[in-house]
């Protein structure tokens, strides 16, 4: 197995929309996860894969490929109320940068985290901000955007919607969400436009990066 220079990790392919965009002669591979692509990075190869949701399906995506540097991205959810949408947190060791971001404590949790009594919890415990991969990837780098904030409870009930292979059901958020329309669908529109926030600022400051 050819070992790329750096193997990023996510768990959906959006989560990549802002960072592949500063990446050249990007194109499928084919690997035995969801998704995968490879490109160069400042004359670097390196690959991207998606696995879906949770740190067992992170694992499973760094057992199929090889990289001499290993970085988990993706969105997270804020657990301290002074972070903003697209505000980047980067616990542990950080890459080399010029570019601001936030330190401080990650938490893997294996559901999401859903209200801000669970959030203030997490919060309690040291936690900076919660993702659901990171505990699968010991040893990586990690670079996280926030895509929730502290102080903001779901109504949609995205734990009934995740599937066993960590992707979310489009067809059961739907049809949950016709159940409160005029709060659930908005929210989903929202969280939208949030993540494409999310993903463009991740883009941007791992562009600066140097692992």
């Amino acid at each position: 197995m050819d070992i790329a220079d750096i193997l990023f990790i996510a768990s959906d392919p959006r989560e990549f929309t802002g960072t592949m965009r500063f990446w050249r002669d990007v194109r499928p591979i084919a690997l035995p996860v969801q998704w995968a692509r490879e490109g160069l990075r400042k004359g670097k190869r390196v690959l991207a894969l998606a696995n879906g949701a949770g740190a067992g399906r992170a694992r499973m995506a760094a057992n199929a490929a090889r990289g001499r540097v290993v970085c988990n991205i993706g969105f997270c959810g804020a657990l301290d109320p002074a972070l903003r949408v697209g505000d980047i947190v980067v616990p542990g060791v950080a890459p080399v940068t010029t570019s601001p971001f936030t330190a401080g404590g990650l938490i893997c949790s294996d559901r999401v985290v859903a209200t801000v009594e669970q959030k203030r919890a997490l919060r309690a415990q040291g936690g900076t901000a919660v993702d659901m991969e990171s505990a699968g990837l010991p040893g990586a780098y990690f670079v996280k955007s926030v895509s929730d904030l502290a102080d903001e409870s779901f109504d949609n009930d995205f734990n009934a919607a995740l599937l066993p292979d960590g992707r979310f059901s489009v067809a059961r958020l739907i049809g949950t969400a016709l159940q409160k329309p005029f709060v659930r669908f908005p929210e989903l529109v929202r969280l939208r436009q949030r993540t494409q926030i999310a993903s463009e600022k991740l883009g941007e400051f791992i562009d600066t990066c140097e692992f």
